[in-house]
């Protein structure tokens, strides 16, 4: 995952030319075809600013949605570790799968849920807008939301009893990034 090959592969069927994905990472055409030739070795820096220009582009996501996706990646890597998963398992698992018999599976939706939750509830973006940058609906913004909710109260639906543990963790990520002084 993430090898030159593996992302020329990922731009061709995002429809992406190297132009506008090396434009988009702040980089030259010249230096990203030269990797590709294997004239050079990409610095991993480099590298990596061309992945998530990448997948920000055949998301659909703007520039000016860039920091929305940060924001998101960033909730995504503090609940990952609150839930002891690696959040790079978390970002190659497809919420569109619904493989629900896979424990992997099912703890990566948790961890997604909970970081949609925080961007919702933190930091009031419209759940089209967290929809378009997570690669979702804004029905599922929507569900995970009314999950996490339900989760946290214990009191929206009999069935689902309150996660103690769940409030207790989530308000300590709350508090944590609200109380932020800049």
């Amino acid at each position: 995952m993430g090898s030159l090959a593996a992302l020329d592969c990922e731009r061709r069927a995002a429809g992406l030319s190297v132009e506008r994905v090396a434009a988009a990472a702040g980089l030259s055409t010249r230096s990203v075809l030269r990797w590709q030739s294997g004239k050079r070795k990409p610095l991993p820096h480099f590298l990596a600013r061309y992945r998530q220009a990448l997948r920000r582009l055949a998301r659909g996501v703007e520039k000016a949605d860039a920091n929305l996706l940060i924001a998101f990646d960033t909730l995504l890597v503090l609940v990952a570790r609150d839930h002891g998963v690696c959040p790079v398992t978390v970002r190659a698992s497809r919420p569109a799968l619904r493989a629900t018999r896979s424990e992997e599976w099912v703890a990566a939706q948790r961890v997604r849920w909970e970081a949609i939750y925080l961007m919702r509830e933190v930091f009031g973006f419209k759940p089209v807008e967290i929809a378009k940058v997570v690669g979702v609906t804004r029905q599922t913004v929507q569900q995970a939301v009314a999950a996490v909710e339900a989760a946290r109260d214990g009191d929206l639906k009999p069935d689902i009893p309150r996660d103690a543990a769940l409030d207790a963790r989530l308000s300590a990520l709350i508090r944590d990034l609200t109380e932020v002084e800049l």
